[in-house]
């Protein structure tokens, strides 16, 4: 996945060129119906099988639509299905059949610029998961600013923009059950670790200055991570600010992790539930009624918390015999 997470790949378009935007969203309008509506995709990131729906298409397609998204029509389910995963929120419209809504986002070259699409996904008690919006981020401010409404302005509910923009740290309260869920916590837990550094002096950040063992043993951790969360509510969880390339890379690190930690969840032993990251000094007993059955490391914290910054921290997974 490339820093800023633009997709480049060769966009199919439509059958032939527009003679002008309303020939345009014609064009658009007549793919979505005929084309997608109705097609089941998997979206990479979280495994969501994802259903785009009649309803999010013609919104997406009718008059006044930016004519980037109306370009992105024919390519909605090749962006979708690599779009990378945001957070999710419970469904700012109240329905009574939602059980939440997740955000997704991607970005492509699109007429010579690069766009930013936000997909709301909506997710039905039954697990099902359809399509409920598109939009191109960015687009309302743009059309504001030239002294316009913006046409999705009607269906965008602040609350959601609200929550899309902040991304708190949050606590967990149940076991995360799917693939997102896992890498949000991974994520959460993980973000300021790399690798422990060769030389402390250097960029923690360069994989020239990383130990080869302790970036296997890294990856291996955040796999168990995501076992843990798996089994254990009690985690922290956060969201990645996708406009920045180091987290942007430490989201893909913790992606890859929770996809083997939702494949294998045999992969730990069955009684381990906890994991505590210890920096140096640190001679706490987190548990004494549990029993330690794994430390790896040493890693690099960058991110400060409660194990502090340093080249020596430690990640140590317990559990009752």
């Amino acid at each position: 996945m490339p820093a800023a997470f633009t997709l480049r790949m060769p966009l199919g378009g439509f059958e032939r060129e527009p003679r002008s935007y309303d020939d345009l969203r014609r064009l658009a309008a007549r793919c979505a119906k005929d084309e997608l509506a109705g097609r089941t995709l998997c979206n990479h990131a979280t495994q969501l099988a994802i259903t785009l729906s009649p309803a999010a298409l013609a919104a997406a397609t009718r008059p006044g639509a930016p004519s980037a998204l109306l370009l992105a029509i024919p390519d909605l389910p090749a962006l979708l299905s690599h779009a990378l995963y945001v957070r999710t929120v419970a469904d700012p419209r109240r329905r009574p059949d939602i059980r939440r809504v997740h955000l997704l986002a991607a970005r492509a070259e699109i007429a010579g610029r690069p766009v930013e699409l936000l997909f709301a996904i909506r997710e039905t008690f039954g697990g099902q998961c359809f399509l409920d919006r598109v939009s191109e981020r960015g687009a309302s401010t743009r059309k504001r600013q030239d002294g316009g409404s913006a046409p999705n302005d009607r269906d965008t509910d602040p609350s959601v923009a609200r929550q899309t923009a902040d991304a708190p740290e949050q606590l967990a309260q149940v076991p995360a059950t799917t693939v997102h869920d896992m890498t949000r916590v991974i994520f959460g837990e993980t973000a300021g670790l790399y690798p422990h550094s060769i030389d402390p002096d250097r960029s923690p950040y360069d994989p020239a200055n990383w130990d080869t063992d302790s970036a296997d043993n890294l990856a291996a951790a955040r796999q168990y991570i995501g076992i843990v969360a798996g089994r254990n509510g009690q985690t922290h969880s956060a969201d990645a600010d996708l406009s920045n390339p180091i987290e942007t890379r430490a989201w893909a690190d913790a992606a890859n992790a929770a996809a083997k930690a939702h494949a294998n969840p045999d992969l730990l032993d069955e009684h381990i539930d906890h994991f505590y990251l210890r920096g140096n000094g640190d001679t706490r007993n987190p548990w004494p009624t549990l029993t330690r059955y794994l430390r790896i490391g040493p890693f690099r914290n960058v991110g400060g918390g409660d194990a502090g910054r340093g080249n020596d921290l430690y990640i140590e997974f317990y559990g009752r015999r």
